[in-house]
């Protein structure tokens, strides 16, 4: 992938990682896998350095979630787009195929899905979308966070 921009690397990567993964792909079901026991949470294994890395993603969703709630009890569209734009796709840049492969493969589906609904969330916000679609949007992204921290437990190797 030399010599390809950054949107050509992306592109190329996501249509691997949905080749590769798509045959072993449930529909990803936010709030209904929130009924598992935390005994029964599935290990995502990472090297310190990638765990450490991981964790400062999820403070950047933190962040951004609290962002968006301020900027929406202030009907501020602009701060709402800001704050979901942070959590985006492009926060996953720098993820290699190989460490998205070495996870589980819902794990890795509804991490991406979670990017997309935040990108999806800046650009209602800035397309001027209703408070109420906004909160909508909103509620699925953080039922995806819910549901990901029910079923998955992150262990450092």
């Amino acid at each position: 992938m030399l010599g390809k921009s950054s949107m050509e690397r992306r592109a190329v990567v996501a249509a691997i990682v949905a080749s590769v993964l798509g045959g072993c792909q449930a529909p990803v079901s936010g709030l209904e896998t929130v009924g598992v026991v935390d005994a029964e949470r599935e290990v995502v294994r990472m090297e310190t350095r990638d765990a450490a890395h991981f964790r400062s993603g999820m403070q950047t969703y933190l962040m951004s979630l609290y962002t968006i709630t301020d900027a929406l009890s202030r009907n501020d569209r602009s701060g709402v787009a800001r704050g979901a734009s942070a959590s985006g796709m492009s926060a996953v840049n720098d993820v290699s195929l190989v460490k998205a492969l070495s996870m589980p493969p819902q794990f890795v589906l509804l991490a991406a899905d979670t990017h997309e609904r935040f990108d999806a969330l800046a650009a209602a916000a800035a397309a001027g979308s209703t408070r109420s679609d906004l909160l909508t949007q909103l509620s699925n992204i953080v039922a995806n966070c819910t549901a990901c921290h029910a079923a998955y437990r992150l262990e450092q190797r």
